[in-house]
């Protein structure tokens, strides 16, 4: 079962998924999963990916990242203005 997976394999997995719709979708299955996709490594992966929509180029996500410290704070602030 997919549950004796290590976390770290598990993250892997989670970052194949092209859409944070997908990611919210999957972290609602279990706690654990719920756990493991708050990752920063998931949300760092869409901000960095030029076809997100969320995307920032490097200088202006460290610059945001200066003042929050949180990939999923960015994330979701970017998000907020998209909607």
């Amino acid at each position: 079962p997919v549950m004796w997976l290590p976390d770290e394999l598990v993250v892997k997995i989670f970052g194949c998924l092209t859409s944070v719709r997908d990611l919210v979708r999957v972290t609602a299955v279990c706690t654990k999963w719920y756990d493991l996709g708050n990752d920063e490594f998931l949300y760092r992966k869409f901000l960095s990916n030029p076809s997100s929509p969320a995307y920032l180029p490097p200088a202006e996500l460290e610059a945001r990242l200066s003042r929050v410290k949180s990939y999923k704070t960015v994330y979701m602030q970017i998000y907020s203005k998209l909607l």
